[in-house]
Parts: C-alpha cells; sequence; structure tokens
C-alpha cells in the first residue's frame, strides 16, 4: 500500500462502481478506502468456510448492498456459533471481527492471522496429546497380557 511521505499513513483511494454483495460497507457509501476493505473480505471468506454458503446468498444484490450498509450481516448458522471446537470458535470470531462497520474497528490482517495461528498450535498440542492417550490404550492390554 503506498503511504503519504509526511507522516508513513497509509493512502486511501476511491473507486467509482463497486457492484456485487461482497464489498464492505465503505465501499457501497463511495467513502476513502484503504486495506481495510480487504480485511473485511477476509471475514467474508472466512463466513464462506463456517456456513458452506456465499454472503447473503439468494438475495438480491440491492438488498444485500443495505443491509451491509445497515450494519446486517449474513447470519452465521447455529450449528456453527454452538460447535465447541476451537478452531471454529477462532474463525467465528475471526470472522465478526472482520466485519466491523467502521473499518478503524477492524483488526490488521496479520492481528488475525497470529491469532488463528496461535489457535492451530493449541489444536496441533491437543491432537498429539489425544494420540499418545490412544497409544497407551493400545499398548495397556498388551502389557497386561504380558504379565
Amino acid at each position: 500500500m503506498r503511504q503519504y511521505k509526511n507522516d508513513d499513513s497509509p493512502c486511501g483511494f476511491y473507486v467509482g462502481a463497486n457492484p456485487g454483495k461482497f464489498r464492505a460497507p465503505e465501499e457501497y457509501n463511495y467513502d476513502e478506502e484503504d486495506e481495510m476493505i480487504d480485511v473485511y473480505s477476509m471475514g467474508n471468506v472466512f463466513y464462506t468456510i463456517l456456513s458452506g454458503e456465499m454472503p447473503f446468498e439468494g438475495q438480491k444484490e440491492s438488498k444485500a448492498q443495505k443491509k451491509v450498509m445497515d450494519g446486517i450481516r449474513p447470519t452465521i448458522p447455529s450449528e456453527v456459533l454452538e460447535d465447541d471446537d476451537i478452531a471454529i470458535k477462532a474463525l467465528v470470531s475471526a470472522t465478526k471481527q472482520c466485519w466491523a462497520q467502521e473499518p478503524n474497528d477492524r483488526p490488521k490482517a496479520s492481528k488475525i492471522a497470529k491469532e488463528l495461528k496461535e489457535v492451530l498450535a493449541r489444536v496441533r498440542i491437543q491432537q498429539q496429546e489425544e494420540g499418545k492417550k490412544k497409544q497407551d490404550k493400545i499398548r495397556s492390554p498388551r502389557e497386561e497380557s504380558n504379565e
């Protein structure tokens, strides 16, 4: 992203036409845009992974755009919200953070990446521990029969 020379802040930009259902609120309002539109889009990608459908699937483009501008987001399925899996919970949290109405309220993509990497590390540890427990269960009956 380009930056202003005087303070190194990112240069915003404007786009004249923003069709579709998958854009950030500021895109539909034709406000100045920056990299936070990509963070919002990342939330749409996470939503698609979690729900198996595109945001506002089956709805007219104009209605979907109005919902986004009004702060309404696609409904995350209840079975996803109720899932106890820590990876699912992390993706739900990331989705909601990315979907913040105001660009300045959205986290940087690097923060989301860091949070998800930490969760994946915890998942790997859990899987390793579960694998060790299974190995111990398999060994226990054999060890008892040898005594």
